[in-house]
């Protein structure tokens, strides 16, 4: 079955005085089943890239690349061949499992990113990965390079040059048990209110201690920005930038609190939908532009849908 881009990007959370819960429930329901001009379910949306032994992440926070949030089961195949496969542990994880310190990265950790248990966000469509510059989204990038591709530039630690809207700064990657190194960059909006600064991170020593979320690198790069990474030897791989939210427009009947059956009306817009909602309630999930160009339908609406009432949940983070 189809699956609209909406249903790809990032878990959303809206302010229950757009969208009422009960409706906003029937509303997600069926925005995951509408047909659009989106990817099929079979398509890949983890949230990473790789080329030449260079990968890129993407998570929540150093804690969210901890959690084992796959398993390990088998079934035997039509050729009578036993097939290994992960998938998702239900319910989700609520702690970080994996590495030496829960929450911090430390030298000798196993590259979190080639473990089959870790789960990156959901945010790669159309061959972009893409990530927020919110603190409270999906805004944090696990760098992580293969031993073989990158040799140590500065005590033991291999150098990732990650660029955004401004300078670009030299990041430490710390020495993996399994051959790899590994960095958390995060991605901060330069026009925020908080006044974010870019910092190059940790000194390579730092990482003997643990090095925790707050004090991860961190570069700036505004809405439909990009952010590039490169380590010599291992190449170059880029993530766009989408730190807007969705809007509703409406959705009827409202203020009914009974349940009944009848017939709901929604529209979900696109103009400033990205993967950097705060912490609101409700969730939905959605994309930027469907069909990208021609396909897209006029005034970048997602969905348009009239239909009989749908029940489910949907979960965030």
């Amino acid at each position: 079955m189809p699956m609209s881009w909406s249903a790809h990007r990032h878990p959303y959370r809206v302010p229950v005085h757009v969208l009422h819960t009960a409706f906003a429930t029937a509303a997600l329901a069926l925005a995951f089943v509408l047909p659009a001009s989106g990817q099929p379910f079979a398509d890949r949306t983890d949230g990473r890239i790789s080329r030449d032994g260079l990968s890129v992440g993407v998570f929540a926070d150093v804690a969210d690349a901890q959690a084992e949030k796959l398993e390990r089961t088998t079934y035997t195949g039509p050729d009578g061949a036993t097939v290994e496969v992960y998938l998702p542990v239900a319910p989700p994880p609520s702690a970080p499992t994996l590495g030496g310190a829960p929450g911090s990265l430390s030298a000798n950790d196993p590259a979190f990113l080639h473990d089959p248990r870790v789960g990156p966000r959901p945010t790669f469509f159309d061959n972009v990965l893409y990530a927020s510059n919110s603190p409270r989204a999906h805004n944090t990038l696990l760098i992580t390079v293969a031993g073989g591709e990158a040799a140590p530039a500065d005590e033991g630690c291999a150098v990732a040059e990650v660029r955004g809207s401004g300078e670009a700064v030299a990041v430490r990657m710390a020495p993996t048990s399994d051959g790899y190194y590994q960095a958390f960059v995060r991605i901060l909006d330069p026009d925020a209110e908080e006044g974010y600064a870019s910092s190059v991170g940790p000194a390579c020593s730092a990482y003997g201690s643990g090095v925790a979320q707050a004090d991860t690198a961190a570069v700036l790069a505004r809405h439909d920005g990009e952010v590039s990474i490169r380590v010599a030897g291992a190449g170059q791989l880029s993530v766009e930038v989408d730190g807007e939210e969705p809007e509703f427009s409406y959705v009827k009947p409202e203020g009914r609190r009974e349940a009944h059956t009848g017939r709901i009306t929604f529209e979900v817009r696109d103009r400033g939908g990205g993967p950097a909602a705060g912490e609101r309630e409700g969730v939905v999930r959605r994309g930027r532009d469907v069909g990208r160009g021609a396909d897209r339908p006029p005034g970048g609406v997602l969905h348009r849908h009239q239909g009989r009432g749908a029940g489910g949940a949907a979960a965030g983070r």
